[in-house]
Formats: C-alpha cells, structure tokens, sequence
C-alpha cells in the first residue's frame, strides 16, 4: 500500500467504571469474551479504568497489554460537572482547583498499578466542559475521549479535534493541547440493531474526501463490557463477524487509542484540520473556525456552528440566520467555467457553500474564496469568511 493512501483510524474503548462496579462478575465474563474475540481477530483493546477499580482487573489486564498491544486509560467520573454553573467564577475556580487535585490523584494511582504504561489518555462517558479540558492540559493527559457531536456536545466536531480554552465543544483558537475525541455508540447495540456494516462503509466511502482535505478520518467504538457478557450464540457470531471485518480490510488501521492520538498530534501539532463527511444527501464539514452542514437541496448551509463569532448566549455556536445567497452567476465556455456568488451577512463570520454537481475534470483556476474542495462527483466545497454586509466570491474553473 502507497504511505499516501488514505486509511481510516480505528479503536475500541472499554470503559470499566462507577456504572459496571456493581455487576463484577458480568464484567469480568465481558471481559474475557471481548478480549478472545478482538485479539484472535488481531484488534487491540483500549481498557478505560477507574483506579479504585484496576486491581481488581490488573492481572488480564496486564498480560493483554503485554501479549496484544491493548493500552490503559483513565475513566473518569465527571457527572458532578452538570451541577457547575460556567457563569459564575467562583464555581469555576472551586471546580478547576478540585479537578486538578483529583485528576492528578488519580493518575498516579493508576500509574501504579501499571507502571508500564503510557497513560496520557483519559476518557468518561459524562459530562465534559472546558474546565475539565483544562485540567487535562494542566495534568499532562493529551486526549479526552467521550465526546458526543450529536447529543450532550452538540456543536463539536464530528472527529478528533482541539477544544477551545474558553468552549470544550469548539475548535477555534485559542486552543487546547488535549485532543477531543468523538465516540460511537455502543458498538454491541449497533451490531445487533443491525447498524454497524453501514456505519462502517460510509466512513470507508468516505476516506478519499477527507484525504483531499489532508486528514485522515477515525473512528473511535465504545463497547459496553456488560453488554457483551449478555450476548449469546448467534448475537456472539454477529458481534464476531464484525471485528473480524475490521481486521480484514487493508484500509483500516486498528490501534490502541493512545497510539493514534500520538499520530493525530504529530500529523497535526497545532490546529484543527479541515474535515468532511458526506452521508448520502447531507455534507458535514468543520475547521478551525466553523461546523458547516449542508443538504443537497440547497448551495448555502443548513446549519451553522459559529466557533469564532456565536450569537450571544449560544452554548453550541448554532446560529439561528443563516446569511441568504442573493445572487448566484455562471457562464461556461468550451473551456472554462466562471462563477459569481453575492451573499448578504448581519455580522462577520464563517461562512461556506456547497456546488451540487459533478465537476471531475475541471481544475481551480482563480479564486478570491479561502479554499475549494471537490467531494468526489458530489460538489464543490467553498469555504469563505462574510463580513459585514454584501459579499462577492468568484471562482474560476477550467479544463
């Protein structure tokens, strides 16, 4: 395989926690079954653990690290920062004060139990706000993972990014050395709801058109250990069926989670990189500055997360106006094709709009826009920044 393929990032996270503590028997049967399921088809496994619970794990734990290349990260309980007003300074100093406290703690504890590990990682499925990324920061961790795009972090990037100081789910600057990780659900439940094959192939079909935006695209699998000892027979075969597909397909890089937020930093050690995602008729796009959605029945977006300038009050960034295109020209010629956007904005801001329509075998020639990307025979992606006021892009293609 060419090093310039395109190859989609895999992992599989486990968290054992405060929510499976209660059922250890269940866990540990969980835990077996993953493990000679994921490391007979040569899948790593990243265990995130809570240290008041890691002895009781410690010695497969151990030898899987050793034999299979599974990595340690650290779960975190971070329920309690639902209750944190973020308008108030003094909940916010109490709250940055005690998470630094606790989460230094608690990584040496976890260090120590296994002392052979690299433990940068840390992951939780609660809450998580810019505090606690700053806390990270602040205790050496290089990643969080547990980020929901669709759900309690709406707004975020939909793949690995860096949080902004001031917002956990933005990616602008000033930033975070953490790196945010989205995770899917449960890969249990989508395996039996009969999801995961589809999943899987739209972010396969998706991997050139990230490449073109120079990113490789991950995908991050969350496992739930209890869920696993329930299944049986056939539900067992399913959920072997699909691992196996991951390891089969040259396309896919299956790593411990710490491994590819190595990877991710080194590629990218200081910004947000451009990334899309074209799920049938809708495009999902974000960088540094914005988290642009678009439908194919219409150029401008559907849908705006304003990382840079958000309404005031937005906790996500979405803004509720989205700026009208007022003129759209195109002349073509026999061999070249020019094109004249007029769009009309209440603010500076980021901006982008999609060209619906195969444009394979036209080549950018001119532009006043700050990028333009193919997406496969789709469209055209045009990025932009409006100002205040009537706005004109142009852009020149040609043979």
């Amino acid at each position: 395989m060419s090093e310039t393929t395109p190859r989609l990032n895999c992992a599989l996270i486990v968290h054992l926690n405060q929510e499976t503590a209660n059922d250890k028997r269940s866990v540990q049967e969980g835990i077996h079954l993953l493990a000679n399921i994921a490391h007979q088809c040569e899948l790593p496994i990243s265990w995130a653990l809570l240290p008041t619970l890691a002895n009781s794990y410690k010695k497969e734990l151990t030898n899987y690290c050793t034999e299979f290349n599974d990595d340690i990260v650290l779960a975190l309980d971070t329920n309690h920062l639902e209750k944190v007003d973020l308008n108030r300074a003094d909940q916010i100093v109490t709250s940055r004060n005690k998470l630094f406290t606790h989460i230094s703690k608690e990584k040496d504890r976890l260090q120590k139990i296994f002392p052979d590990g690299h433990l940068h990682t840390a992951s939780t499925t609660g809450t998580i706000n810019h505090i606690l990324v700053e806390a990270l920061e602040s205790t050496g961790f290089y990643a969080l993972a547990g980020y929901h795009a669709g759900g309690k972090d709406i707004g975020c990037p939909f793949d690995f990014f860096y949080p902004s100081e001031e917002r956990h789910n933005f990616a602008n600057q000033p930033q975070r050395s953490v790196v945010g990780i989205p995770t899917t659900d449960c890969l249990v439940e989508m395996v039996l709801e009969g999801r995961c094959h589809e999943y899987l192939d739209r972010h396969l079909y998706n991997l050139n058109f990230g490449h073109q935006l120079n990113a490789n695209s991950s995908l991050v699998f969350t496992a739930d250990i209890t869920r696993v000892a329930n299944c049986v027979g056939s539900q067992l075969d399913l959920l072997t069926e699909f691992l196996a597909r991951l390891s089969q397909k040259e396309i896919i890089n299956i790593q411990p989670l710490g491994h590819l937020v190595n990877d991710f930093r080194t590629t990218n050690p200081t910004i947000t990189p451009p990334t899309c995602f074209l799920d049938q008729s809708r495009l999902f796009y974000y960088d540094d500055n914005c988290h642009l959605i678009f439908d194919s029945s219409q150029t401008e977006p559907v849908e705006i997360y304003n990382y840079i300038s958000p309404p005031i009050g937005s906790l996500d960034g979405k803004e509720t106006e989205i700026p009208p295109i007022i003129d759209f020209k195109s002349s073509r010629s026999r061999l070249e094709l020019r094109m004249s956007i007029e769009i009309e904005s209440a603010k500076n801001m980021p901006f982008g709009f999609a060209i619906w329509g195969d444009h394979i075998g036209l080549k950018l020639m001119e532009t006043d826009a700050l990028s333009v990307t193919w997406i496969d025979r789709q469209l055209l992606l045009v990025r932009v920044d409006l100002c205040y006021g009537q706005n004109k892009f142009y852009i020149r293609l040609t043979i």
